[in-house]
């Protein structure tokens, strides 16, 4: 029985990769005059982040979403998870493409569509997608209009369903030969060919007369593609930081020399040196009572060997923008009636991109200070300019914390004080250890009795 159940399911998840397939067979042609309609229907799961399976009317659909571009890259199997766990079979409504005719523009019996509704989050697919702090632009060309897009979102849809299906097949597989071994007591063999889950794909479970020669055709070609990406060299990290550095924060009191006292960047209570016009009585009080306390993005001058540049203890600012106003220091100066900064030319300021170095050390864990510092004890070989106590700037969680506190508890009780850990420190080209605001920073910290990175641990902790 259980052998024929697997089989079930396998020709069942089969069919679905199948429909993906049909979508190179079957290309429509991009379909100029549409319109978008809401229908009724019931989200079952994800295949990929734009390939949706869903039901509507009784039928199971595959549903194409638009090209979505992340603003940074992204780790695929944390995504999928979160996918996985986050949107569980709800009802929704599907904003589908419908040609001049309201008819629902289809291709390779794949549906189109620019956003699903879930009912049960009170939200969008995307909107969902944001709130998990994921940033990105949604393109607003129709996918059916982009035949590559399509082509490559088919494609990933394919490798995705064939992955989940050998898993699967090779568990069941397991299961049912050595359930058939013992009630028949004729071993595995039987069973041998059914859950050999490592070469099992969509060939193997349909008649060779299902599958056209050109689905046959793109599989061997999808085939090779795997095995050119897993034969690619290993390339190491390279990171690499801007000439300027952006830290939100509060104005604080600026003299005529542009050096203003008593601000607060990133928590931190520091003196800035802005650009300033070269007319000696620019400041007046009004200014000077306009500009206090005003929140701002201050832009951190980088010097060519990438450190924050400091001069007789304030930092040197690029520029800077004040956030109510949305206007950069010189606009800001104009619309106070004052002439425009006069910016310094210096030799030492970066005008590219700088290349750090990273080093791994050995240190053990003393706890989250705050959303983005922990404090770290080095062992003894550690990099110069590293003390043996050392507060440590790291990535912030990626989900936006809404109460400190319990993300902090929930974080607490996921690790233990004085466990070892291996960070991976920033270093400057020359070798010392790269700072922001006078802090030293993490590229990542890994956990090995965890088997985990602090980013991971975080943004378990700051999950609603």
């Amino acid at each position: 029985m259980k052998i024929r159940r697997y089989t079930a399911q396998g020709i069942g998840a089969a069919a679905i990769i199948f429909e993906l397939l049909l979508l190179a067979v079957c290309p429509s042609s991009a379909t100029t005059n549409y319109r978008i309609s809401m229908v009724n229907g019931t989200w079952l799961m994800n295949i990929t982040p734009v390939l949706i399976q869903a039901e509507i009317s009784g039928k199971t659909e595959i549903i194409c979403l638009p090209r979505i571009e992340f603003a940074s890259d992204i780790n695929r199997d944390e995504i999928k998870k979160r996918l996985r766990e986050g949107i569980k079979k709800q009802d929704a409504v599907l904003h589908i493409y419908h040609d001049e005719l309201n008819r629902p523009i289809k291709s390779g019996n794949v549906l189109f569509a620019s956003d699903i509704f879930l009912k049960s989050l009170k939200m969008t697919y995307f909107s969902a997608l944001r709130e998990w702090g994921y940033r990105f632009k949604v393109s607003r060309q129709p996918p059916f209009e982009d035949r590559t897009y399509v082509q490559d979102a088919q494609s990933q849809g394919f490798i995705e369903m064939s992955s989940s299906l050998k898993t699967g097949q090779k568990s069941s597989g397991d299961s049912s030969a050595e359930t058939a071994g013992s009630a028949t007591g004729q071993g595995t063999r039987g069973s041998t060919s059914a859950g050999s889950g490592g070469s099992m794909s969509i060939a193997h479970l349909l008649p060779a007369g299902y599958l056209p020669p050109e689905v046959r055709k793109m599989k061997k070609e999808l085939d090779r593609k795997i095995r050119e990406i897993k034969t690619r060299p290993f390339k190491a990290e390279v990171i690499s930081v801007d000439p300027v550095r952006w830290a939100g924060g509060r104005m604080g009191i600026i003299r005529s020399d542009g050096t203003a006292t008593g601000c607060v960047i990133e928590g931190r209570n520091v003196n800035v040196r802005l650009p300033v016009p070269a007319k000696a009585d620019w400041l007046n009080p009004a200014i000077s009572t306009a500009l206090a306390s005003q929140p701002c993005e201050f832009i951190l001058q980088r010097d060519t060997n990438g450190r924050e540049i400091r001069r007789d203890g304030a930092y040197v600012l690029a520029d800077l923008y004040l956030t109510d106003t949305g206007l950069t220091w010189n606009d800001w100066l104009q619309s106070q009636g004052a002439p425009a900064a006069v910016p310094p030319a210096d030799l030492t300021f970066a005008t590219a991109p700088v290349t750090l170095k990273i080093q791994v050390v050995d240190g053990r864990w003393q706890g989250l200070k705050a959303p983005a510092l922990c404090s770290v004890t080095f062992a003894a070989k550690r990099p110069a300019g590293v003390s043996g106590t050392e507060i440590i700037r790291v990535p912030p969680a990626e989900i936006p914390i809404t109460d400190f506190r319990t993300y902090t508890a929930r974080l607490a009780a996921s690790t233990q004080l004085q466990e070892e850990i291996n960070v991976t420190l920033l270093l400057f080209p020359d070798g010392t250890p790269y700072e922001e605001l006078g802090q030293k920073r993490a590229q990542r910290i890994y956990l090995p009795k965890k088997q985990a990175t602090l980013l991971m641990l975080m943004n378990a902790a700051a999950k609603p």
